[in-house]
């Protein structure tokens, strides 16, 4: 079973270990239901500091979501090129869910394109269409939504 991390520690961690770009690493803990996944999408986004989507959010399954936070861990945004190892970033994925476990809605703000990229490795041409929740070049934003949290890694990256 995994610890909940104190999230400034795991932001610290995962900064340090990524070395380039930015990263926010947000936990919303609550008793209560916020409202509906998007609403607590939004209310992680906004505890950020980063823009909240409402609709433009785009639900993907636990599979997808974890292959989109291994490959924002991993790679520049920016250039493609490696930016954390993988077995690394393997073993933070289970630390960056565990507040939210056991998580039922995922969301991310690149599109449908885009993450099938990610996650099959598919030579479909791109568009690079996201919805920025940042005001850097390129961003990838994951949430997390749980019974009683959620959790938000959003890394950013310049060119």
């Amino acid at each position: 079973m995994t610890v909940n991390p104190d999230p400034i520690q795991l932001e610290s961690r995962l900064q340090y270990a990524r070395r380039y770009g930015d990263l926010h690493y947000t936990v919303i803990q609550r008793c209560e239901p916020i409202g509906s996944a998007i609403e607590a999408a939004d209310f992680a986004a906004q505890a950020s500091g980063l823009t909240p989507l409402g609709a433009n959010w785009q639900a993907v399954d636990r599979h997808n979501a974890l292959a989109l936070l291994r490959y924002a861990l991993t790679r520049d945004l920016a250039y493609n090129c490696q930016r954390m190892p993988d077995a690394l970033a393997s073993e933070f994925l289970d630390e960056i869910l565990a507040p939210a476990e056991p998580a039922t809605s995922f969301f991310t703000n690149w599109s449908v394109t885009d993450w099938q990229y990610v996650v099959e490795q598919k030579r479909i041409h791109s568009t690079g269409s996201w919805c920025p929740v940042s005001g850097a070049t390129f961003d990838l934003a994951v949430v997390a939504v749980g019974p009683r949290a959620t959790v938000m890694l959003c890394v950013e990256d310049e060119d």
